[in-house]
């Protein structure tokens, strides 16, 4: 795949198309977090929401 050509139906390449992907995805990923967060504060006796991701 030649990743400097347009992505089909799309004006934009597959490069800046993976920038965009990579870019919605930490967006994504910091508000599950957040949101996450404030379950866990909100119900700290909740297993499912200690520790880990």
């Amino acid at each position: 795949m030649d990743r400097g050509r347009s992505v089909p139906g799309s004006l934009e390449t597959w490069d800046e198309r993976v920038k965009h992907l990579e870019a919605s995805s930490a967006k994504f990923r910091e508000q599950y977090l957040a949101t996450r967060g404030r379950l866990a504060a909100s119900s700290p006796g909740d297993e499912l929401l200690r520790g880990g991701e």
